[in-house]
C-alpha cells in the first residue's frame, strides 16, 4: 500500500495532447477530467499538456489546469504555470518563408499558417493544411531541401507542420520533466496522445497511455488503452494510476 494515501500522486507526471485526446466532445466528460486533474492535483500530482497549439489558442480554463511547464508549438516553447518562457525554439526565418513558397508554387490549394511570438515576429513552426495527397510530397520536398534544419509531423493526413530541426513533443516533455526534477524528486513520466504528432513524446515516456479513438499505430506502441477522448480518457488515466498506488 501507498505510505500516505492523501499523497497517493505523488512523483507522478502527466503530459496530455490537447486535440483527440483530453479535449471531451461532451460536457459529461470534460467534467469528468476536470474533477479527476483536481483530485490529482490535491493528492500530489503534476498535470499539463503537450500540445501542437500556442498560448492564444487554449482557453484559460484549461490553462488553469496545468500545474506542470505547458509544452507548446509542439515543442517550441514551454511555458511555466506562472506564465514564465522557460524556453522558445525558432525556425530559421528564411528557411521557413523560402519552404512557404516552394509549398505554394507546387500545391496552391494547401492553406499556410505560421505560429509566432507576436512580440518579435520569429517564427515557432508553419503549419500547411488541405490535401492528404500532398502532404508526402511536401514532406519529402522539404527534407531533401533543408534535411535537419526541419522537423516534420502531422496531426492529421490532410496536414503537416515543420518546427525547428530536432524540436518537437518529445524533446519538450523530457526538458519540462527536468526542469520540474530540479525542484524536487524522480518522477515517473506519463505521456498521452492519438495521433502521429504524439508518437515522439509516447515513445520518450516512461508510461504511454492512448485513447481509444487513438490511430492503429499509436495503439501498438501504448502500455496503457483507455477510453475514448470524449468520455473522458485524461480521468480515465487518472483513476487507473489512483488504484495503482493505492492497492
Amino acid at each position: 500500500m501507498h505510505t500516505n494515501l492523501k499523497r497517493w500522486a505523488e512523483g507522478v507526471l502527466i503530459y496530455s495532447d490537447m486535440d483527440g485526446t483530453f479535449l471531451a466532445g461532451t460536457p459529461e466528460g470534460a467534467e469528468r477530467n476536470r474533477e479527476a486533474i483536481e483530485a490529482f492535483r490535491a493528492a500530489g500530482g503534476l498535470f499539463s499538456f503537450a500540445t501542437g497549439r500556442i498560448l492564444s489558442q487554449i482557453d484559460p480554463a484549461c490553462r488553469a489546469l496545468a500545474n506542470a511547464p505547458m509544452v507548446l508549438g509542439t515543442g517550441a516553447l514551454g511555458i511555466a504555470p506562472d506564465g514564465t518562457i522557460l524556453w522558445e525554439e525558432f525556425l530559421d526565418h528564411k528557411i521557413a518563408e523560402r519552404l512557404f513558397e516552394t509549398v505554394h508554387a507546387a500545391f496552391p490549394e494547401m492553406h499556410c499558417a505560421f505560429h509566432k511570438n507576436e512580440q518579435t515576429g520569429a517564427y515557432y513552426k508553419v503549419v500547411f493544411w488541405g490535401s492528404a495527397e500532398a502532404v508526402p510530397e511536401i514532406r519529402r520536398m522539404a527534407y531533401e531541401t533543408y534535411g535537419d534544419a526541419l522537423e516534420g509531423t502531422s496531426s492529421n493526413a490532410a496536414l503537416i507542420e515543420f518546427t525547428r530541426g530536432g524540436v518537437c513533443k518529445a524533446s519538450g516533455i523530457l526538458r519540462a520533466k527536468a526542469y520540474v526534477e530540479r525542484g524536487g524528486g524522480k518522477l515517473t513520466l506519463y505521456a498521452m496522445g492519438d495521433y502521429q504528432n504524439d508518437e515522439d513524446m509516447l515513445l520518450a515516456a516512461d508510461i504511454a497511455v492512448c485513447p481509444d479513438n487513438a490511430s492503429d499505430r499509436i495503439k501498438e506502441i501504448c502500455a496503457v488503452h483507455l477510453c475514448h477522448c470524449d468520455e473522458g480518457a485524461v480521468a480515465d488515466l487518472i483513476e487507473k494510476i489512483r488504484e495503482e498506488r493505492e492497492s
